[in-house]
């Protein structure tokens, strides 16, 4: 008899489950099965950069996958084949229930709720000069957008602040920025009697495909005529890859003077200015106004090449306006003619930048009208207002190409976008050499009164109104 446990139970031992064990105990173990890794990066390809930071968590060889630069480069790839660009913009949010401003860096679209990408506390203190360490709060609160490239936006120090002696690029994507001193002292024009005052300088941002090197393109003014306003300027040029400023060796000036603080617009990695030309075929009767240009500076060549307006007909309502459409260089004249009208004809340069092409007119019956910006789409943002008093502004309308109708959006009601600084954005991962992460603000003062603000403003005004 066999011996008994506790209780005069015998013991008996579990046996091994044999192979010949039911469909049932099989069903118990686990079953694995991994996707091919080419399947896994394909599908990566289409995620979100935000989602892909998140992924990073998931495990080290993600985390290796998404920081490999083969993988960066084609999920940049296809970002862009797939079209996946918007209107990244500089703007100020105004909450009139509660009294309150601030400022955003937004992506912009026409009938849709604006998206934040970086909310700027106001409230913070900004530093008279940078001494030591600099914070991103501090240097973002008053800086002016002056481009973006793969994912890449370039900022620069507000005039008033710092007087220009800093940039930086940030990829808003990643959390991540890298800062970088300007070279020289500064030119600044004094004021003259007619109390005109110059810009410090103008700041473009460049790429080079072949290197794959941001660089950034900096004019300068450096001195004036004798006896007019006419100043010639010195372009400085930084390399990302060598982290180190060059001047261009064109006599050490070009007869161009910029006149905004930063480029107009980037096509194919080359950024473009408005300015003025110095060497006018009528160099007698130099006007500013009369001489105005479009200046593109490659960053590759290193080769300044002067744009001129196509041909019209002036009158004292005419004006302007380059922009980038549909990736190529445009000009809308606004009131072409002898006489002041309702027309704005569109232009577009050729690939070589040689000869003008007339597109379409568009017709408006607007009493105040200007042209501001270029949607991704295609689409022109107007601004209107009546009578003389252009501080009572309506909000902005957008003619599609198709030239039949406008869109409102009441989102604009509460929004002051800076669109002289707005640029075509695309989401990346790509990481400048020196970055490193930004940090957060450390002010947190009225951060409730803004808190979900886009959800109280889509209460009140939806996803916008079309009008006919």
């Amino acid at each position: 008899m066999g011996k008994t446990g506790r209780g005069g139970r015998r013991n008996h031992k579990l046996n091994r489950p044999s192979s010949s064990s039911s469909s049932a105990t099989h069903s118990t173990q686990p079953f694995t099965k991994t996707l091919p890794e080419n399947l896994i990066c394909e599908i990566l390809f289409r995620v979100p950069v935000k989602s892909l930071i998140r992924f990073r968590c998931v495990s080290k060889s993600w985390l290796l996958r998404t920081r490999d630069p083969r993988f960066i480069s084609m999920h940049l790839k296809h970002n862009t084949l797939s079209n996946n660009k918007k209107l990244i913009c500089n703007t100020y949010v105004y909450d009139f229930k509660f009294k309150n401003c601030w400022k955003v860096i937004a992506f912009i679209r026409v009938r849709d709720p604006i998206i934040p990408v970086l909310e700027i506390d106001l409230d913070v203190k900004v530093k008279d000069d940078f001494t030591g360490t600099i914070n991103f709060a501090d240097f973002s609160k008053d800086m002016v957008m002056v481009g973006s490239i793969n994912g890449v936006i370039c900022l620069s120090s507000h005039l008033r602040e710092v007087k220009g002696r800093f940039v930086a690029l940030w990829n808003p994507g990643i959390n991540m920025w890298k800062l970088i001193r300007l070279p020289g002292p500064e030119f600044l024009f004094e004021s003259d009697r007619e109390g005109f005052v110059g810009y410090v300088s103008s700041i473009g941002l460049g790429f080079v495909a072949e290197e794959e090197d941001f660089r950034i393109v900096r004019i300068v003014p450096v001195h004036r005529g004798p006896e007019s306003r006419e100043c010639w300027s010195r372009v400085e040029v930084y390399s990302v890859n060598s982290d180190s400023w060059t001047y261009v060796d064109n006599e050490d000036c070009i007869p161009f003077w910029p006149n905004l603080p930063n480029s107009n617009f980037i096509l194919e990695g080359v950024p473009y200015f408005v300015g003025v030309d110095l060497l006018p075929e009528d160099l007698g009767t130099y006007n500013p106004y009369l001489h105005e240009v479009l200046a593109a500076f490659d960053p590759l060549t290193r080769a300044y090449k002067k744009i001129s307006y196509p041909m019209h007909v002036k009158n004292k309502t005419t004006c302007v306006h380059p922009l980038n459409w549909k990736d190529s260089v445009a000009a809308l004249v606004q009131s072409p003619g002898k006489y002041p009208n309702h027309l704005v004809d569109m232009y577009v340069l050729d690939k070589n930048n040689d000869n003008w092409t007339k597109v379409y007119t568009i017709e408006h019956a607007f009493e105040g009208l200007r042209i501001l910006q270029c949607l991704t789409t295609g689409e022109i943002v107007l601004e209107t207002w009546k009578g003389n008093n252009i501080a009572k502004r309506t909000p902005y309308f957008c003619y599609p190409e198709t030239r039949d109708h406008a869109y409102y959006n009441g989102w604009f009601d509460y929004l002051d976008p800076l669109w002289g600084e707005s640029y075509i954005h695309i989401e990346s991962l790509v990481c400048v050499k020196g970055m490193e992460t930004t940090g957060k603000e450390k002010s947190k003062k009225n951060r409730s009164s803004r808190k979900n603000w886009t959800v109280s403003l889509s209460k009140d005004f939806g996803s916008g109104l079309h009008l006919n």
